[in-house]
């Protein structure tokens, strides 16, 4: 038995087969169809085996993939937004203007500043993240000042 599973792996297998032709009795060999039947058996037993392999493999291959996805667009999200990450001790604060990708992952750039997603503390629209100049309220404002004075006529 391999492993602590209970289960026979494919050298347990074959090992049994070689052990029951080499002690089988000599007036009564084991019959070809029985015979046939073990190596249909073990040959199963070898695919099932490839198969299970196969399928951990893309099993891992998806997983890798879908975290490169799921990163890209979070990354693509945070185009055009304030962000607020953290490098070394302090917390600062720049607008996002690009995305790379580098090794397969995305990497914020503010200006020539790279930024990992792991260091993003905060993602602000720029409306809510300015303190001067003209902000949703005022756009608000404006729009509401338009509208009466097109209702006035």
């Amino acid at each position: 038995m391999t492993g602590s599973k209970n289960t026979l792996g494919q050298d347990d297998f074959l090992k049994l087969l070689v052990t029951q032709l080499r002690h089988q009795d000599p007036l009564e060999p084991v019959k070809d169809q029985e015979f046939i039947a073990q190596l249909a058996n073990f040959s199963s037993l070898e695919q099932v085996t490839n198969l299970n392999k196969q399928f951990s493999q893309v099993t891992a291959l998806l997983h890798d993939s879908l975290y490169a996805i799921t990163s890209i667009q979070q990354a693509t999200a945070c185009l055009g937004r304030l962000i607020e990450y953290r490098s070394g001790e302090e917390v600062l604060t720049g607008m996002v203007d690009a995305v790379r990708i580098e090794e397969g992952l995305p990497v914020l750039m503010i200006g020539d500043t790279r930024v990992d997603l792991s260091q993003v503390l905060a993602i602000k629209t720029p409306e809510t993240a300015t303190d001067g100049g003209e902000d949703a309220g005022d756009t608000v404002v404006e729009d509401e000042l338009r509208g009466a004075s097109s209702d006035d006529q």
